[in-house]
């Protein structure tokens, strides 16, 4: 199945019962809640390792509403200051940037599923498990050098794909 079947069919499974749960908590924040769960289930690096969809939905819904009823709390507490925090610019990109990294993640996430395994594991201890080339040298018995080309062909792998989105949208 792949990642847009994926999210697809959990969207279909489950976004009924996460705007329920949603709107008991938030109300009218629902709708906008549960679609930021979904949009942080896309953001995963890889959603189908994840074991329980629901639950890791329900988490993220939670999280997302605690951290909403924080910011309520906060404007509550420094009303005077509220204005002022509401003209800030909002840190969250635009629909089309929104779009356009996705579409850089696809592809950096399809390169790296076609690349050979060792680079690919590299790259993940290094990137996502936050490891130094020293580490992953010991923990897979090679050399710190054969850590550091299986890492860096990885990234050229990701900036390729990158790369072929950019000249893709210029045709």
């Amino acid at each position: 199945m792949s990642i847009n079947q994926l999210l697809d069919a959990l969207f279909r499974q489950h976004n009924q019962e996460l705007l329920y749960y949603a709107e008991q908590r938030a109300g009218h924040v629902a709708d906008d809640v549960v679609q930021e769960s979904f949009l942080a289930l896309m953001g995963h690096p890889e959603p189908e390792s994840i074991t329980n969809h629901r639950a890791y939905l329900y988490k993220l819904t939670n999280n997302l509403l605690n951290a909403h009823y924080r910011k309520l709390a906060i404007i509550e507490k420094y009303h005077q200051d509220c204005e002022e925090l509401d003209s800030l610019p909002s840190r969250i990109p635009g629909l089309d940037m929104a779009l356009h990294h996705e579409q850089l993640l696809r592809r950096c996430l399809q390169a790296l599923k076609e690349l050979p395994a060792m680079q690919r594991n590299v790259f993940f201890l290094h990137r996502i498990d936050g490891l130094s080339y020293p580490q992953i040298a010991k923990m897979l018995g090679i050399s710190r050098s054969t850590v550091e080309r299986h890492f860096i062909a990885a990234m050229e792998s990701c900036v390729a794909a990158s790369l072929q989105n950019l000249n893709n949208k210029s045709r």
